[in-house]
């Protein structure tokens, strides 16, 4: 059966290391200065939108700071009411349909004008037979649209006003330096359909093609074109020259690489007429291949997650069953893969007399490694006591370490005997370690070396034989080099460091800490949970959890206390609002209202992909061997992903 549950679970670790680069893809669209990326998704209250990725909507879209609408009720409001009834329709068909939204509209820019916004939506999530959620994409195209007006205006006053014409050639030749967006003069003639690029820059650069290979006549953009979108295309094409309707279409072209880029095109007539067709259009194409990619991708990805949470749910009674056999070190639960590194280090490490440093954010569990350590040595039969550096004041903490004798003080009326000294023949843990003041650190230094200490006022040495281990959710390193620790200190007490995961690290042991915990609170507080409700593990799950294991078994003893029958409510389980300072440091940025158990667990699943990598290669970042070859990436660009997910880098050679 143990051999069932590690297959399953690495079966899902292995899905989940595919899905980084979706989110890269994803994350370096919503970065695109021109266009807004975000998510649709349906609530209680309406249709919810949300952007993602970090810049401003509103800069982008030329909208009023603050004004970018937050749902679809809200955007309706803002709508010119020539557009409201038809973008109504098409959210509306969407939602029932799952067709693709697709629909150029007016919006007020809170300056008392509109700005024109391509929009653009695909479905991405079904529930229950609906379609609950979507990514959209908004483009300003206000400048083009102004510009096509001016534009027929000035052709149709071509022989009445030639100042006219050229003001507006001017303006349309701005909208030809656009460095996104292709503009042309599409020219039906005997030969068929010609076309006329305008502006400086060559239309190759800005879609992606091979130089000088743009095509210049229809039968140019078909023999170019992917063999699946001819035919759609010929058919707009055939439509649009007798009637004059709008021509759109997206198609394939060959970059002249050995691959595709998708295009967007769309035409206008200038009314233009001969032998009942439109001989004279405008037209203009957008390179939207990464968008393309990214919602292909995008949409992969969460059916992946769905399949994967899916999973876990059918795994959950199954975990519970297993928790007992699961726990090989005292309390401490997991089977993820940081987790096996550390207690695999206190294996190695229990039978020696070597000091440990044991490093982790605070609710990690640092005091329940230094036990096991401390259990599985020759000293198990001895004193194991632990000391909290940061809770003693800084005029005892000698005192309180090393004795003192009577009259050492005032306020000393016997004498007493230290941690050191209690400890002897045991296990000393500080934790804390780095609140000590200097002057202790340096008499800390010494019984570490000779194994003597004096106590305060007295006059001769003692001998202590005592294991020393200690722990700290600072940064020893940097407080070495601000000069708040001695730095012989430190490499004394790091001769074999262990780094705790914190628990946002190892999300695939959260189902098994909140069994093993809810079975021990309940036990204690005479109350009988037998089931833990998959949306609760769910949402267990995707929270960051700032406070670590501490805050997670606090949440659930509130929940046990709330919860009056066998089963754990729902609402019972109260979740910080956000997450902490330091967890806001070592992630990404997100949206103001994104998706959290969406976004998180693609960012989780990218951070412990790189870890499993960084770990399975000894923290060795550069050379063949290292970690940034084996992700593929530079060795500065794996530098920087690291830190922008919060991955420590003081392990990394």
């Amino acid at each position: 059966m143990e051999k069932k549950v590690r297959a399953l679970m690495r079966k899902s670790k292995a899905a989940r290391a595919e899905l980084p680069s979706a989110h890269d893809k994803l994350w370096k669209l919503a970065s695109n200065p021109f266009i807004v990326l975000g998510e649709a998704r349906v609530t209680d209250s309406g249709i919810a939108l949300t952007i993602l990725g970090d810049l401003l909507p509103e800069p982008r879209l030329g909208l009023a700071p603050g004004s970018f609408p937050k749902s679809i009720e809200a955007a309706l409001e803002m709508m010119h009411p020539g557009d409201r009834q038809a973008y109504q329709q098409a959210v509306e068909r969407s939602q029932a349909t799952g067709e693709a939204f697709d629909m150029n509209y007016r919006l007020a820019d809170g300056h008392g004008g509109w700005r024109w916004i391509e929009g653009r939506a695909v479905s991405v999530q079904i529930c229950d037979g609906k379609h609950v959620g979507w990514v959209f994409t908004n483009r300003d195209f206000t400048p083009q649209r102004e510009a096509e007006a001016a534009l027929r205006q000035s052709l149709r006053e071509l022989e009445a006003s030639r100042s006219e014409v050229e003001s507006e050639q001017d303006m349309l030749w701005k909208l030809a330096a656009n460095a996104f967006s292709v503009l042309g003069e599409i020219r039906l003639t005997k030969d068929g359909l010609e076309m006329e690029y305008l502006g400086d820059a060559a239309p190759e650069a800005k879609i992606g093609l091979l130089p000088a290979s743009a095509p210049r006549t229809l039968n140019d953009v078909i023999a170019m074109m992917h063999p699946d979108d001819t035919r759609a295309y010929q058919d707009s094409v055939e439509r649009s020259l007798p009637t004059g309707e709008p021509f759109r279409s997206v198609y394939r072209l060959s970059d002249g690489r050995g691959g595709w880029r998708w295009i967007k095109s769309r035409a206008i007539s200038l009314g233009e007429e001969r032998d009942g067709k439109h001989v004279h259009w405008l037209g203009d194409s957008v390179d939207i291949t990464e968008q393309m990619e990214t919602e292909d991708a995008l949409s992969k990805s969460l059916e992946e997650l769905r399949q994967l949470k899916a999973q876990l749910q059918s795994e959950n009674l199954f975990l519970r069953e297993e928790v007992d056999r699961g726990v090989t070190h005292a309390d401490i639960i997991g089977r993820s893969a940081p987790l096996a590194r550390v207690l695999e280090q206190v294996e190695l490490v229990a039978g020696t007399s070597s000091t440990v440093l044991i490093s982790g954010e605070t609710g990690t569990g640092k005091e329940l490694v230094a036990r096991a350590i401390h259990q599985h040595s020759d000293r198990k039969h001895r004193l194991f006591i632990a000391v909290n550096c940061a809770a003693l004041p800084a005029t005892l903490v000698e005192s309180e370490l090393f004795g003192h004798e009577k009259g050492a003080f005032t306020g000393a009326i016997a004498r007493r005997v230290g941690r050191f000294e209690q400890a002897d023949g045991g296990t000393l843990f500080l934790d804390e370690v780095g609140e000590l003041p200097l002057e202790t650190q340096a008499k800390m230094l010494r019984v570490l070396q000779l194994g003597e200490f004096e106590r305060v006022g007295g006059d001769r040495p003692l001998r202590t034989n005592v294991r020393v281990i200690a722990a700290s959710n600072r940064d020893l390193e940097q407080a070495v080099r601000d000069g708040r620790f001695r730095s012989d200190l430190y490499h004394r007490l790091s001769v074999f460091p262990i780094h705790l995961p914190p628990l946002r690290e190892r999300r695939e042991d959260i189902p098994l800490l909140a069994a093993y915990l809810v079975t021990r609170k309940a036990r204690q507080l005479g109350r009988n949970i037998e089931r833990i409700p998959h949306l609760i593990l769910d949402r267990l799950t995707a929270y960051d959890w700032p406070g670590n294991i501490r805050e997670l078994e606090n949440v659930l003893e509130r929940a046990i206390i709330l919860s009056p029958g066998t089963s754990l409510r729902l609402e019972a389980i109260h979740l910080g609002s956000a997450a902490s300072p330091r967890s806001r440091e070592r992630h990404a940025q997100r949206g103001n209202a994104a998706d959290a158990g969406e976004t998180d667990t693609l960012q989780s699943l990218e951070r412990a992909h790189i870890l499993r990598i960084c770990q399975a290669t000894a923290w060795k970042i550069k050379g063949p061997t290292g970690a940034a070859n084996k992700l593929g990436l530079n060795p500065s660009t794996l530098y920087s992903r690291m830190k922008k997910l919060g991955i420590p880098t003081r392990h990394a050679r």
